[in-house]
């Protein structure tokens, strides 16, 4: 075609030497990321609605059964329940737990009230031969001052029977306290167990699935802070039990929590195949920048750094 010649109206302007660079290298502009489609609309509530109303209406034949689930009571028995009404007996069984708690606390609490009031009468009961033991004895320690080498016969004889009667009547003294001090060992024996029983009743309501391990738990989280297994011996409060089973449960959970966490740290960052959009918008980017200094200078070092740089 001649240089001198106009192009026609309809005719496309021609290509400027960027254009034509950047064809001949066969290089395309990187397209911008394209977003996932989107699944379709729902349909209109209107159309929704116009449609179930076409067609004839269920007959009672027709009705679908009322969702059931099963629930457990405090017996361990299963029964099945509407599930409209799982809330409900849900609510009512928490209720009876709860109140039983309270009940079998209420009677461990007076069980332990029991044990102060029977000790209190028992160290009563043995207070006056207490007392008067002590004067006993202290009359006999009298009695050891005495010279009997130097006394004469009558005297000895009197003293002598004297210091016996004494010592018989410690003898007596001793005698009943050690009575009473068994007999009260006896019942407080027995009260102990009480207490135990009453006690692991409790913590079967209070503390999910209480048991050998739920028991060894509480007994370690308790010896972890300092307490010796005699002093653990007469724990007899199971609200004590079940705090230490709780503050078990929470170290467990923040060690849970601590070991999870360092996995995550630990763990290599997920790459996923092919360029990312960051990359692909910073190609964008410096392929228009040197489409820009190309036009502006439309030296050829531009257009051959051009082609270098996205070749």
């Amino acid at each position: 075609m001649d240089p001198t010649e106009q192009p026609d109206e309809g005719s496309e302007a021609p290509l400027s030497i960027e254009d034509r660079l950047m064809a001949a290298s066969g290089w395309e502009e990187p397209e911008a990321a394209v977003p996932a489609p989107k699944p379709p609309a729902e349909e209109d509530a209107d159309d929704a609605e116009g449609d179930e109303g076409e067609g004839d209406t269920p007959d009672a034949s027709q009705a679908t059964t009322p969702d059931v689930v099963e629930i457990e009571d405090d017996n361990g028995a299963r029964h099945k329940v509407p599930a409209a009404l799982q809330d409900a007996f849900m609510l009512r069984r928490d209720y009876t737990r709860k109140t039983q708690e309270v009940a079998e606390l209420r009677q461990h609490a007076a069980k332990t009230l029991e044990a102060v009031q029977v000790g209190q009468q028992f160290r009563q009961s043995v207070q006056a031969e207490e007392t008067e033991l002590a004067s006993v004895t202290a009359e006999l320690e009298r009695y050891k001052q005495v010279d009997w080498q130097q006394l004469d016969v009558s005297d000895y004889v009197k003293l002598r029977g004297a210091a016996d009667q004494l010592k018989d009547r410690a003898k007596e003294l001793q005698d009943t306290i050690q009575g009473k001090g068994r007999q009260f060992q006896q019942w407080q024996q027995q009260h102990q167990q009480q207490l135990v029983s009453t006690g692991l009743q409790y913590l079967a309501k209070a503390v999910p699935n209480w048991g050998k391990g739920a028991e060894a738990e509480a007994s370690a989280q308790l010896a972890a802070v300092g307490y010796t297994p005699a002093e653990l011996a007469n724990v007899f409060d199971p609200r004590f039990v079940q705090l230490a089973w709780k503050a078990a449960q929470f170290d467990k959970a923040q060690a849970g929590k601590q070991s999870a966490m360092k996995k995550v740290e630990a763990a290599p960052p997920v790459l996923k195949p092919g360029p990312s959009q960051g990359q692909a918008a910073a190609a964008s980017a410096k392929y228009k920048t040197g489409r820009e200094q190309l036009k502006r200078s439309g030296r050829v070092e531009d257009a051959a750094s051009l082609l270098a740089k996205f070749a």
